[in-house]
């Protein structure tokens, strides 16, 4: 009826303004979506049901709610594809290899990743930004760089990055250079590249300057908080990343928030504070758990190993670098795997298992193919090259 209707649009209005917001993942607006999916099952309004749908998916994301995302995903896909709406199904199969990603299933996330790039081509940007705020290629170039820093490309990491960039500052939206610039820093600080983190950070930081956004989200804190440490300050590090974790729980968003805990307890290493890595620790793998947001299950277990290795807990913590070894090779997280062994080398040479030590550490270096000149491959490098 008419008022139905009328009732679906200005929900569908209001979705559309909120859904790239802070709290775009709070309840109010979670209530909102299922009054107007209720109102679009009413009316029988399938056009908009898909667009309904992905603001859900995009809420549920921020919440880490990954289930409910990919069942959605997996609905509004047939959907997209019958409408034959191209809009719908870039966002749709972006969202795909978000939820891929945070599942740890690196294959998956590419392939959707890539599928979302080839339903971009053609369409006007514009009407990306009419339903959904942002653009999804600038999204799927972004974390497609850092999927392949997971599977051991940390070049194509940062040529996807790089892409990332130029596609956002040629549409030319705010919100798109602003969310480009949060991806290309993660990628900068994966592959420790300090340089490139401390432009991009300033970039980022100018720009939100420039058009007032909020966004309180944990990717920035936790690469501000990298940068902090790499110069030395790392109490204040610690709390910059910790005060990031209450302003992402504050706005509902619980997406990323075992990459931040695990950053937190990086650098507690670095300045010697077990206890609280240990906290740290705990409380991500609580997330992974309750989640499934697994990108990093495997450094919480290399990093327990190094935090139990400054109370000279070596069998320990030897047993935590296989743990981690093993989590990683069934991820196929290869940059996580050479983390790993790097650490796991360490332990059994001060063993007088210098054969062992070398012949682990060989294997998964001379698995790369590129990226010789990042920083773990060097430490890698060095290593070998010292027995």
């Amino acid at each position: 009826d008419d008022r139905a209707r009328l009732e679906l649009d200005l929900r569908m209005k209001l979705a559309r303004e909120l859904s790239a917001s802070p709290g775009f993942s709070s309840a109010k607006q979670g209530s909102s979506l299922a009054r107007a999916l209720e109102l679009c099952n009413r009316i029988g309004d399938s056009s908009n049901l898909g667009y309904i749908q992905s603001y859900q998916a995009r809420s549920q994301l921020a919440a880490a709610e990954y289930e409910a995302v990919w069942s959605l995903c997996d609905q509004r896909l047939e959907l997209a594809k019958s409408l034959g709406d191209p809009v719908l199904l870039t966002a749709t199969h972006c969202q795909l290899g978000e939820v891929a990603m945070e599942r740890a299933d690196f294959e998956r996330a590419r392939q959707e990743y890539e599928r979302c790039l080839e339903a971009t081509e053609g369409v006007d940007p514009s009407k990306h930004h009419a339903m959904h705020g942002q653009d999804p290629a600038v999204l799927a170039l972004g974390q497609s760089g850092w999927n392949a820093w997971q599977q051991g490309f940390p070049d194509e990491a940062q040529r996807n990055a790089e892409a990332c960039l130029a596609r956002a500052d040629f549409i030319g939206y705010p919100l798109d250079r602003t969310i480009a610039r949060i991806l290309a820093l993660t990628v900068a600080v994966v592959r420790r590249d300090v340089d490139a983190a401390a432009s991009l950070a300033g970039a980022y930081e100018g720009l939100v300057e420039k058009y007032g956004f909020i966004m309180p989200q944990p990717l920035v804190p936790a690469a501000i908080g990298w940068l902090l440490a790499r110069n030395g300050n790392t109490a204040a590090a610690a709390e910059r990343m910790r005060e990031g974790i209450a302003a992402s729980h504050s706005a509902g968003s619980l997406r990323f928030a075992s990459y931040l805990l695990v950053t937190v307890a990086q650098t507690e290493l670095e300045q010697g504070g077990a206890e609280e890595g240990f906290k740290a620790l705990g409380e991500a793998l609580t997330h992974v758990e309750k989640t499934g947001e697994r990108p990093y299950e495997a450094e919480i277990h290399r990093l327990r190993g190094e935090l139990l290795r400054l109370d000279g807990g070596n069998e320990r913590a030897g047993d935590c670098f296989e743990q981690a070894l093993e989590v990683a090779r069934n991820q196929g997280a290869r940059s996580l795997e050479l983390r790993a062994a790097t650490s796991l080398f360490r332990i059994w040479r001060d063993e007088s298992r210098e054969d062992e030590a070398r012949s682990l550490l060989a294997s998964v270096y001379d698995g790369f193919t590129e990226g010789f000149d990042t920083q773990d491959l060097r430490d890698a490098k060095a290593l070998l090259d010292s027995l």
